[in-house]
C-alpha cells in the first residue's frame, strides 16, 4: 500500500523588532513564520507544493494568514525565504541509492576481475607444474575466432616432462566425482569415435597456457593445440584434491 499525501514543516521565523514592525502596546508579541509544504510518499518528501506564510500571536497556537505588505517586505528587505533542498528527499534517496548500487556494481565486477586473474594464475602453475589425473576442459571450435558451436572434450593427463604433457581421453567413470552444472551434456562427447580412439598425446606447455583466456575484459580466441584437429580454449584444468587418512 502506497501512503502518500501532503504536509508541511516550519522554515524561519521573524520577530516584529526584526522586521522594523512596531508592536501595539499591552498587546501580544507577534511573530511572522513561513512554512513548506510538500507532497510526500511513505511520509517522505516528494517535492515542494508551495509556502505558506503566516503570523502567530504569543499563547494563541493558531496560524492566520500573513498580510501581503510584511510577505513583500521578507521578500525583498529579508532575502526571501528558499525552498529547502530536503523538500526533495525522496529524489535524493533515490540518487543516494543509484549511487550506492553503482558503487556495489563497480565492485562487484572488481572482485570478478581478481578472481579471473587469481583463477588464471592459478591454471598457469597447474599446467606449468602437472600431475598424473589432471582432468583439462576444453572447448574445441572448427576455426578460431568462432563464438559458437562449440564441442567439449575433456583430456587426462598421463605423463609429463619439462615442456610438454601427454594426455589421454576421460571417460565418464573417471569424472563421476566432478562436478559440474549439466553433466547430461558430456555423454555426448564419448559417441564421437574420434574421442573415444584418442591416442595418447602429446601437447605443449606454453601452447596450453595461450589457449586460456588471457584478459578478462576482452575475448580470446581459440588457438591450436597440436597435434589435435580445430582450435581450442581451455576452460578448466580440475585437480582431485589430496586426501590424508
Amino acid at each position: 500500500m502506497i501512503v502518500f499525501g501532503h504536509n508541511n514543516f516550519h522554515i524561519k521565523s521573524f520577530t516584529a523588532s526584526e522586521l522594523n514592525i512596531p508592536q501595539e502596546e499591552g498587546g501580544n508579541e507577534i511573530s511572522f513564520e513561513v512554512r513548506q509544504r510538500y507532497a510526500h510518499i511513505f511520509w517522505i518528501p516528494f517535492f515542494p507544493i508551495g509556502k505558506i506564510w503566516g503570523m502567530r500571536r504569543a499563547g494563541d497556537s493558531n496560524l492566520y494568514q500573513m498580510p501581503e505588505e510584511i510577505k513583500t517586505l521578507i521578500k525583498t528587505q529579508m532575502g526571501g525565504v528558499g525552498t529547502p533542498w530536503y523538500s526533495y528527499s525522496i529524489f535524493i534517496l533515490l540518487m543516494a541509492a543509484g549511487a550506492i548500487y553503482f558503487l556495489n556494481d563497480l565492485q562487484k565486477e572488481q572482485r570478478w576481475e581478481d578472481r579471473f586473474y587469481d583463477r588464471q594464475a592459478e591454471n598457469n602453475l597447474l599446467i606449468e607444474y602437472p600431475t598424473t589425473g589432471d582432468c583439462y576442459i576444453l572447448d574445441r571450435y572448427e576455426e578460431s575466432g568462432k563464438r559458437y558451436g562449440s564441442d567439449r572434450i575433456i583430456l587426462k593427463v598421463k605423463e609429463y616432462n619439462e615442456d610438454k604433457i601427454q594426455f589421454v581421453s576421460m571417460y565418464e567413470d573417471l569424472y563421476t566425482d566432478i562436478e559440474y552444472p549439466d553433466r547430461n551434456n558430456y555423454h555426448k562427447l564419448f559417441e564421437v569415435a574420434e574421442l573415444k580412439n584418442f591416442n595418447p598425446t602429446y601437447i605443449d606447455k606454453e601452447d596450453l597456457k595461450m589457449a586460456l583466456k588471457q584478459e578478462y575484459d576482452e575475448y580470446s580466441d581459440a588457438v591450436e593445440l597440436l597435434p589435435l584437429k580445430g582450435y581450442f580454449r581451455l576452460e578448466k584444468i580440475d585437480r582431485k584434491e589430496l586426501v590424508i587418512p
